[in-house]
């Protein structure tokens, strides 16, 4: 017999125990999805395929608090923060960020793969799979809110403190340019 491999149930289980400890959402939504179905698995492997490529690149998750996503704090307490809004590309509001929404978890509960109108909440955890240059974009969208004000609405509004004093000289009086 030749043997290539040896297993060590004690590295197996430890390897496992670090998965679980290291990414709880991934583990939670591998453990969840199968209930779902194999519809669900392919309309799913689809919408990655088609926004992400055929080799999934990087996985992480967001949480939606103010330390972690200050630019959208105000958006996200008004009611009106659907998912497919604030992921689209700083650059070009008209293409959608290269990455899928996995899961979103409120309050313990889990939502696998909400559709773009899934309404957003303070405190929300995200999973997302995609391309890294889409979660460096989605950090931008997650701290300034101008970059959010552009990707929601279409309008181009000053970031920063010295251009919105620039600006305001051209605003008409009474317009409300003390948004950060």
């Amino acid at each position: 017999m030749q043997i290539d491999a040896l297993l060590v149930p004690s590295e197996l289980i430890a390897h496992e125990i670090y998965a679980q400890v290291s990414t709880p959402l991934l583990w939670r939504f591998l453990r969840e999805m199968p209930a779902l179905g194999d519809a669900w698995a392919q309309r799913l492997i689809d919408r990655l395929t088609a926004l992400c490529g055929s080799r999934l690149q990087t996985l992480w998750k967001v949480r939606l608090t103010p330390q972690e996503a200050p630019g959208l704090a105000g958006w996200l307490s008004s009611g009106e923060a659907r998912l497919g809004a604030f992921l689209r590309n700083p650059e070009d509001r008209d293409e959608p960020l290269h990455l899928v929404t996995l899961m979103v978890v409120r309050g313990g509960e889990a939502t696998l793969a909400p559709d773009d109108d899934f309404v957003l909440r303070p405190g929300d955890e995200l999973l997302l799979a995609g391309w890294p240059a889409a979660r460096r974009a989605l950090a931008t969208i997650l701290v300034v809110h101008g970059v959010l004000e552009y990707v929601v609405t279409g309008r181009r509004v000053p970031s920063s403190w010295i251009w919105r004093r620039l600006t305001s000289a051209e605003q008409p009086s009474g317009a409300d340019v003390s948004r950060s």
